[in-house]
């Protein structure tokens, strides 16, 4: 249970609310250790009843791993990875080990992120639910999307260390 946390709550189910009914948004919680942003992510991903949740934890043993966490966050869509253009399947193919093949440019791997995201959320909304490792980074992230976000929050944006902040773009 969340205590105190009342307008983030509010933010993250405005949010939600506006997918299912077809917009795309960007939400990054950030702050530093121990103050609630997984517990934030976690009510986000409580909330999203009718919605697909793709998820993903940043596991420090995996972090040099290539393309490890987007493995893990795309594995439920991964069935419908024919329906993305055939560059961008294959790109994606060799970029998660799925299949052999030479290095893929990241762009093209980002493109066919994109593209299995969109295709995914035909059937139903998609939350994207993020959380990386406070070591390398003080952030947990949500992406709700009907289609792929089409904008994220800007770098090196600052959030103050006392609470959790929640910026959407």
């Amino acid at each position: 249970m969340l205590i105190g946390r009342a307008h983030q709550r509010a933010r993250i189910e405005r949010l939600l609310a506006g997918a299912r009914l077809g917009s795309s948004e960007v939400l990054v919680i950030c702050g530093e250790p121990g103050i609630g942003k997984t517990a934030l992510l976690q009510h986000a991903v409580e909330r999203a009843g009718g919605m697909a949740v793709l998820r993903a934890h940043g596991v420090e043993p995996e972090a040099e791993v290539p393309f490890a966490g987007l493995l893990a966050l795309l594995r439920p869509a991964l069935g419908r990875l024919d329906d993305i253009p055939g560059p961008q399947a294959a790109a994606l193919r060799t970029a998660l080990a799925l299949e052999p093949g030479e290095e893929r440019d990241r762009f093209a791997i980002g493109a066919a992120t994109l593209s299995l995201l969109a295709v995914h959320a035909e059937r139903q909304p998609v939350l994207v639910a993020i959380e990386r490792p406070c070591r390398r980074s003080h952030s947990a992230g949500s992406t709700v999307t009907r289609r792929p976000p089409c904008s994220s929050a800007a770098p090196g944006s600052r959030c103050p260390p006392e609470r959790p902040t929640a910026c959407t773009t």
